[in-house]
Formats: structure tokens, sequence, C-alpha cells
């Protein structure tokens, strides 16, 4: 990437390369020393040379794979992650990755991901035996959130017989409920 003028134009040359928007913004933030909004606010300020070039290496590394997180430190990490509220993450991959990627930076990360769990199963019996469905995402959340446990208990009930019902419901019909797979977003 040729040393760009200014802040739109860096921003831009990233994308060029690769890198998703909030990234590109991120990295841009971090060697600026300021916030994303700032910015937003001043695309058509200049950028100087130092900080056109220590960008540059940064995309160049994010570009090549290396994690976010380990670029900017664990400053900025906390300041997407807050580290006195639990993060639950649901993960479309297996979870160790995220564990690989964010061990360091956050002990109050809950990730739910892929665990081979499963064989030739419905789409929700799949995610519940990996624990990646809706009830038990609810079920983390009352176990990981202060104060919840005692309040929601009720719910933590009614989660654990959705599961039990819509895993005999599979079981005996071979399909998951229709009202599940026929659901459509209404908005």
């Amino acid at each position: 990437m040729s040393v760009s003028a200014t802040v739109d134009a860096a921003l831009g040359d990233a994308r060029a390369r690769g890198l998703e928007r909030l990234d590109a913004q991120l990295l841009l933030a971090h060697v600026l020393g300021r916030q994303r909004s700032w910015l937003l606010a001043h695309g058509d300020d200049a950028l100087p040379a130092e900080h056109a070039a220590a960008y540059d290496a940064l995309v160049a590394r994010r570009a090549a794979g290396e994690p976010f997180a380990y670029l900017v430190g664990e400053r900025e990490f906390h300041g997407l992650f807050t580290q006195d509220k639990p993060v639950i993450f649901n993960f479309h991959g297996y979870p160790w990755l995220i564990h690989k990627l964010a061990y360091r930076y956050h002990d109050n990360l809950h990730v739910r991901g892929y665990k081979e769990k499963g064989n030739i199963n419905t789409p929700l019996e799949l995610a519940i035996l990996n624990q990646i469905d809706r009830f038990n995402l609810v079920i983390d959340v009352i176990e990981c959130v202060p104060g919840l446990a005692t309040r929601a208990a009720h719910l933590k009930e009614e989660m654990r017989n959705a599961i039990i019902d819509n895993l005999n419901f599979a079981h005996t019909h071979g399909h998951d409920r229709p009202e599940l797979t026929e659901w459509v977003w209404p908005y």
C-alpha cells in the first residue's frame, strides 16, 4: 500500500487489501490514539507519514491473518469486550479457536461452538448436542450473569424441558418441529 495522504484514503486502501471496515477503522484509531468516531468526522484530515507507515504495517499483518487483539494489545481488546461483564460467544466453528485468540485477554469469555457431537441428526438436534442452540444459550446467560441464577431458575427449567421436548420430537418424527423449521424473520 502506498502511504495515504488522508484518513479516508488510508481506510480505503486497507479495505482494498481485504480488511473488514471495522478492523480498518479500529487499527487506524489505534495508531492515531483516537476514538473510532473521530475518524468519521476527520476523513479529510492529513495523515502524518509516521502514522501512515505504522498503519500500513498493521494492515499488512492483519491482512496476513494475525489476530486483531495481538495487533492492538490488551487495552483496545477490552474496549470491545468489557472485562467486568460475561461474554457469551456462539461461534460457527471450533470454540478452541476463539479461546486460543482471547485466552490471555479475557477470563470471563464463554465460547460455544462445534464439538463434533451428532451424526445423522436434524439441524436443531445437532445444535443442541453441540450446545449452540437457543435453549442452551439462554441457560448460559442465566448461569453467567451475576444474580440471575436465582431470579430465572424457572426459565432455566423451561429451557431444559424445551431441549428434552425438541430432542424427543426429532427422534420420534425424524425432523424438527414445524414452528422452528418454518419460522421466518418477521422484519
